[in-house]
C-alpha cells in the first residue's frame, strides 16, 4: 500500500523493504529502518513487525543486525543517533 504524498521512487523502496528480499543491502536497510524505529523513535516491536510484514522475533534479530550495521559506518551513525 503507497503511503500518501510519495512518488513512485518512494512506494517502490517501502515495497521492498516490507518484502522478504534476502540481499545483504536489502537486509541491512531494513535492520537500520528497524533499529531506528524501535531503538529511537521507540515505536513497539510488535507494530514495526506489522507494518514490516515480519515476525517479531524476526524485528529483534534485525535490530540488533541494525546496531552492528550502524557502527561500521560512522557517517550513518551521526545521523541515526
Amino acid at each position: 500500500m503507497p503511503f500518501p504524498g510519495t512518488t513512485k521512487e518512494e512506494n517502490l523502496f517501502s515495497d521492498q523493504i516490507r518484502g522478504l528480499g534476502k540481499t545483504k543491502v536489502l537486509a541491512d536497510d531494513r535492520a537500520v529502518i528497524t533499529f531506528f524505529a524501535i531503538e529511537r523513535l521507540r515505536i513497539h516491536g510488535a507494530e514495526v513487525a506489522r507494518e514490516i510484514g515480519q515476525s517479531r522475533s524476526s524485528i529483534c534479530r534485525s535490530v540488533l543486525r541494525g546496531e552492528k550495521v550502524i557502527s561500521e559506518y560512522p557517517a550513518l551513525e551521526a545521523v541515526v543517533r
